[in-house]
């Protein structure tokens, strides 16, 4: 089963003109297989989503999703480390999507750029646990376009100089930076107005160009922009 961006990539080099010879050839994927994710569309079919470890059972996984409030990376380790079950983190997913417990979420917009073009930036306020009290965080969180890699972590406060230092490192780990970087219309990064007329502050702006990309802020109301 090929992942949704590889898929994605499939498509967009078809609708770029690209015959289904150079895209075969370019991702070294057969010619056959080209002709039938052309044929499928973008999204994985669901006949094809089927969960490859028999061993979790139903009741099991519900117990683990109340236990882990649903967070599904510590539901992934708890199934390792108590279980020694061994399975993908997508795989997990749909498996919870296809229990009930959670919503599948829905495509809001399609978007065409280049790989290496575009990445995206986002920090939300989250409650976790330490030492039996709840603390609010900032979580901020870095990903590609067309990459399944994801970079995040967690800040008491999230200021300008946080927002150097975690951009900094997110692009250290991801081994450079696309040409533009997708942001909401926050204060930390922008200096005044929004979407389009933002104006990024020149501190923010001097340390993009030092890394090789723009700021862009997404239009007001259009959060799922950045999804």
């Amino acid at each position: 089963m090929l992942p949704h961006s590889l898929r994605q990539t499939i498509h967009y080099l078809h609708q770029s003109g690209k015959s289904n010879h150079e895209i075969a050839r370019s991702l070294k994927i057969s010619r056959n297989t080209i002709k039938k994710i052309l044929e499928q569309g973008v999204d994985i079919p669901a006949t094809e989503r089927k969960v490859r470890n028999e061993k979790i059972e139903l009741n099991f996984l519900r117990e683990l999703f109340t236990r882990c409030r649903g967070n599904a990376v510590r539901i992934k380790e708890i199934l390792k480390e108590e279980n020694d079950i061994d399975i993908g983190y997508t795989t997990l997913k749909y498996a919870i999507q296809r229990a009930g417990l959670r919503a599948p979420l829905k495509r809001v917009g399609e978007y065409c750029f280049d790989p290496g073009h575009e990445m995206q930036h986002d920090t939300s306020p989250h409650w976790v646990l330490l030492e039996n009290k709840k603390i609010k965080v900032q979580c901020a969180s870095l990903v590609l376009g067309y990459s399944r890699k994801l970079f995040m972590q967690y800040y008491p406060c999230f200021t300008r100089f946080e927002a150097k230092t975690f951009l900094k490192t997110s692009i250290e780990f991801m081994g450079g930076s696309c040409k533009r970087c997708i942001i909401d219309n926050t204060s930390v990064i922008l200096y005044a107005g929004s979407g389009f007329n933002a104006v990024v502050s020149p501190e923010m702006l001097t340390f993009a160009r030092m890394y090789g990309f723009e700021f862009m802020a997404h239009r007001v109301n259009d959060p799922d922009r950045k999804e």
